[in-house]
Order: structure tokens, then sequence, then C-alpha cells
């Protein structure tokens, strides 16, 4: 892999871990303060799910991408 390339990954990985480690507890509040406690659990589970559906995509992207940038 070029250096340019990692050097990249590197950062923009920096900027999501931060990124994710507001989100996380920034969402699950919302959720929490949107939900009654008949429903929680339905709000907690839509937005686990979107997560997953996210990571998936993502670890998808980057399993196509970065294999074809050294071409």
């Amino acid at each position: 892999m070029e250096l340019p390339i990692y050097i990249g990954i590197m950062v923009t990985a920096v900027f999501n871990g931060f990124g994710c480690s507001l989100f996380w507890p920034g969402g699950s509040i919302y959720v929490n303060e949107c939900a009654t406690d008949a429903n929680k659990g339905l709000f907690n589970s839509i937005f686990w799910v979107f997560q997953m559906v996210a990571f998936i995509t993502g670890n998808l992207m980057a399993a196509f991408v970065i294999p074809n940038t050294s071409e």
C-alpha cells in the first residue's frame, strides 16, 4: 500500500473514532428521551440495526475499493 493512502486511512480512522465517541452516547440519549418504557426496546433495536448496516456497508466498500487502488 502506498504511503499517502495509508496515511489517509489512518487520519480518517482517527476522525471516525472521535466521531463515534460522540455519536454513540448522543444517539442513545436521544433515543431514550424519545421513547417511552413500552417502546424503548424497539427504538434501541432500530438504532442498533442502522449502526450494523453502516458497519457492514463501510467494510464492504473498503474491501472493494482499497485493493483496486494499487493498480
